[in-house]
């Protein structure tokens, strides 16, 4: 669930915002939270808002603070990188500021304008949605792909299919075996092992195995028989791990 939050030196104008957000979550059911209704700059920047993705709606001249709404939304912008900010301010004449600060707000709504603002936030909330939604989306269609590519070729193998990987005897290449096909590619074992799913064991410094198509354990050999019928090789450190489990 994403978390929102507020910040305004106003309370008037934090609830009125916090009202307005509220009813919207509501009557779209987005699954969003107001996490804090700031008074300044300070207690927003007490919170634990590293790589959160969050929405911040700030106000721009925060009495009491040492720093204003476009400096916070640098911090914010460093601490969350792909934060959604929002100016809600009563200052029109500054919306270029935003520039100037290169912070790629979602908005910049002037608080003057009521018959506007409920409006505006709730295209914004619904902006942010819609992106998390494609997000979400690409991140699922790309899950248990393994991409490769073969010339100016894209070509994605599916993880269920992959055999095992093992190290080739050109620097920085690794051959793939799939049920369909072997394939040689430039990786590395290493950053392939974080690549994979967990139904993949790295059993020894030159192999990579799928566990689903491991047939046996030969303790005595120190090899993993595939149902293939192909061989790989196992590290004294796992040996105890795989006798474990296949014993």
């Amino acid at each position: 669930m994403k978390k929102v939050y507020i910040c305004d030196d106003e309370r008037i104008y934090r609830e009125q915002i916090n009202a307005l957000i509220q009813q919207i979550i509501e009557e779209k059911n987005y699954p969003l939270t107001v996490a804090l209704k700031a008074q300044s700059a300070q207690e927003l920047l007490q919170q634990s808002i590293d790589h959160t993705s969050s929405i911040y709606f700030l106000d721009i001249n925060l009495v009491g603070s040492s720093i204003n709404g476009f400096e916070l939304g640098k911090e914010i912008r460093h601490r969350d990188p792909f934060a959604s900010i929002v100016f809600v301010t009563t200052f029109e004449e500054l919306a270029f500021e935003t520039f100037k600060y290169r912070l790629e707000a979602l908005d910049y709504i002037v608080k003057d304008q009521p018959e506007t603002i409920s409006g505006r936030i709730g295209l914004c909330l619904a902006s942010v949605m819609e992106k998390a939604a494609a997000t979400s989306s690409e991140k699922a269609s790309n899950e248990g792909l393994l991409k490769v590519k073969f010339g100016d070729e894209l070509v994605r193998i599916p993880f269920s299919e992959i055999i095992f990987v093992e190290t080739s005897s050109k620097s920085h290449r690794v051959v793939v075996h799939t049920i369909n096909q072997v394939v040689e590619i430039t990786h590395k074992l290493a950053n392939l092992e974080k690549e994979l799913s967990d139904s993949f064991i790295r059993c020894h410094r030159s192999f990579l195995v799928n566990q689903n198509y491991i047939r046996q354990f030969n303790l005595n050999k120190g090899m993993l028989e595939l149902t293939t019928g192909e061989l790989c090789l196992v590290s004294r450190r796992m040996k105890k791990l795989l006798k474990e489990k296949y014993f």
